[in-house]
């Protein structure tokens, strides 16, 4: 979840209730259709329902996007109030207010500061001794990256971080190292190996891999579109990827 598309969403409940409004629905005391027959009822209950849907999805964006907030006390307070006018929203049921709202979390949304540099922080005692010097030097190149817009360059690295620490947590789970039987195999069949052998996998990583795998494909089969991370992007998958093995090793 990037503030780009968090902003998109925003525009897209208030088209929600632009064509709400064109359809005359009441928000206060428009009642649920209760005939079949009755196309205009059943048709301003869909548009009323969609708003609330459209608001819905802000709220699931917008945990989305909570890593901000520990960029500065700034980020904090602005994410602080948009989840108070979420919240509100919820609730709201006249389209002033609703309106109102959406304008204010617009408005917070903008003040949203991007991220800058940042400062890797790795638990690396967690992490086994026969790899850590090689996941130590990788996050620390990682960090290089980001800090230099290498966005691309940093992903691609999270890809290498993350096939380090599984083939370690496969071997640790079946004592067959992958590297020597199978050296060529992929994140994401390494993942179902150890699904297979009863490893929890968190359920996200299969689209981090898939990211991933887009910048891979890219630099083997060139009239491949390329995958150009934002910077927001790139910070959401760095942190995943120190939290995949904050899990993997603890």
């Amino acid at each position: 979840m990037t503030l780009y598309e968090f902003k998109k969403a925003i525009k897209e409940s208030n088209s929600a209730l632009d064509q709400a409004l064109a359809n005359k629905v009441d928000f206060e005391t428009d009642p649920k259709s209760s005939h079949l027959m009755d196309y205009k009822g059943i048709q301003r209950e869909y548009y009323k329902k969609n708003v609330y849907q459209n608001i819905e999805m802000l709220e699931k964006q917008s945990r989305q996007i909570q890593e901000l907030a520990g960029l500065d006390e700034e980020n904090a307070r602005l994410l602080e109030n948009m989840n108070s006018c979420i919240k509100e929203l919820k609730i709201a049921t006249k389209p002033s207010s609703i309106r109102k709202l959406l304008d204010d979390l617009a408005h917070y949304s903008e003040q949203i500061r991007e991220v800058s540099n940042v400062r890797l922080v790795l638990r690396s005692e967690r992490i086994p001794e026969d790899v850590r010097s090689e996941i130590v030097a990788d996050v620390q190149e990682l960090g290089k990256c980001f800090n230099n817009n290498c966005f691309r360059s940093a992903i691609i690295l999270c890809g290498r971080i993350l096939e380090t620490a599984l083939h370690r947590k496969h071997y640790e789970a079946t004592q067959n190292d992958l590297l020597e039987k199978s050296p060529g195999i992929g994140l994401g069949n390494i993942i179902a190996k150890l699904r297979e052998k009863g490893v929890e996998m968190d359920p996200g990583m299969d689209n981090q891999i898939h990211l991933i795998n887009q910048l891979r494909i890219y630099s083997v089969h060139k009239k491949q579109t390329a995958f150009e991370p934002s910077k927001t992007q790139a910070h959401a998958i760095i942190l995943y990827t120190l939290d995949i093995l904050d899990k993997l090793f603890q």
